[in-house]
């Protein structure tokens, strides 16, 4: 009696794990760099980027153009970057570079979860010699699985902290100040 409600008990929670993880979305959770490069350089999805609701959604695009699959260190460019408070960038695109870092899951309680990704990038806009803008972010992605859409869906969030610089104001910093966004094509 007692080996079938063990055999019963184990039945139930196989078929809940199954229930709370689709299979479809099972292997989101453990991409490697290669997939990630596979992601946004040959399918060219990108993120969107906001400060929490704040920002129009034409505006912050952060397009990863090329991924080492190694060490995670990427080039790319960021649409019209806007961070608050102030968020006074043209409309121009401005090189990026950063890392992504795989962090993968080993057994026990986070196993669940699948891998952790890790992002920091910065970009520099100089508009003239007396001023210039840094901005630094860091931060990680949430890989949410294809969900029937054909494209992966992934949320990304962290900090951004931005130096500023001119001529006659001199130098200050700001932040760090939320932002997230969304994977999109």
């Amino acid at each position: 009696m007692r080996r079938k409600n063990g055999w019963a008990v184990a039945a139930i929670l196989v078929a809940l794990n199954a229930f709370a993880t689709p299979a479809s979305a099972q292997s989101a959770y453990y991409l490697a760099l290669s997939d990630l490069k596979t992601l946004f350089v040959t399918q060219q999805q990108y993120f969107i980027l906001d400060t929490e609701q704040s920002v129009d959604a034409s505006l912050n695009h952060l397009h990863i153009t090329q991924l080492d699959t190694t060490t995670g260190a990427f080039t790319g460019e960021i649409w019209a970057p806007i961070v608050p408070p102030y968020g006074s960038i043209p409309r121009l695109t401005l090189p990026v570079t950063g890392t992504i870092t795989v962090d993968a899951a080993v057994f026990g309680p986070s196993y669940g979860y699948g891998n952790f990704y890790q992002i920091a990038f910065s970009w520099q806009y100089t508009p003239n010699e007396c001023e210039t803008e840094i901005a630094s972010y860091a931060g990680a992605i949430t890989f949410l699985g294809y969900q029937g859409s054909g494209k992966m869906h992934a949320a990304i969030g962290g900090t951004v902290a931005t130096e500023y610089g001119g001529c006659l104001v001199g130098g200050f910093n700001l932040g760090p100040v939320p932002f997230s966004g969304q994977l999109t094509k």
